[in-house]
């Protein structure tokens, strides 16, 4: 049974992700690179009311996966 998985999985395309999403090191990889740093600009600065209101009023739907740039294809978080 365990030579038919190991078969198997030789046969299954896994995603190409570079760091684990799971992990606080893996966030920031996906994040660093990410349009929605320059989305939360001055947030820091503002107070927690402000903040709210503007995380509670944007209509914009992040997400993780493939990123298409200038020069190359990557798996990042974009914003829909």
């Amino acid at each position: 049974m365990i030579v038919v998985l190991l078969t198997c999985m030789l046969f299954v395309k896994w995603p190409a992700l570079h760091a684990d999403p799971q992990t606080i090191a893996g966030c920031l990889y996906y994040v660093c690179d990410s349009s929605w740093l320059g989305d939360l600009e001055g947030l820091f600065a503002a107070g927690q009311k402000e903040r709210e209101r503007w995380l509670g009023g944007t209509d914009k739907k992040y997400y993780l996966g493939k990123v298409v740039g200038e020069h190359e294809t990557t798996v990042g978080i974009e914003c829909t």
